[in-house]
């Protein structure tokens, strides 16, 4: 999923996988430039998986788009619906945090 600013977003089970295209191909590299963690309730660590019991709270959804004056990703899990903001991801990409 590529958002204006050109950054490139992958669920991969529980985890958010982040990337910059390198060249105007939109190459994308083999390991990506950030990786998070997703957080996750302690209601969902009591309940367990319930879509997929092997790789439980992973994500299902996901959506880029605008809210007010900000461009967010919006993501649901399981449980849990998780909203990060297009900035704070790119700047910790490029290594402003």
């Amino acid at each position: 999923m590529l958002t204006y600013a050109q950054l490139y977003f992958v669920a991969v089970k529980d985890k958010l996988h982040v990337t910059i295209p390198r060249n105007l191909k939109q190459f994308i590299p083999g390991q990506p430039d950030l990786i998070l963690n997703l957080p996750r309730s302690f209601a969902a660590h009591a309940v367990g998986g319930y879509i997929d019991e092997i790789w439980p709270h992973c994500v299902n959804n996901m959506v880029v788009g605008d809210l007010g004056t900000f461009e967010v990703l919006l993501m649901a899990c399981e449980l849990v619906v998780i909203l990060y903001q297009r900035l704070l991801l790119q700047k910790k990409v490029l290594g402003c945090f």
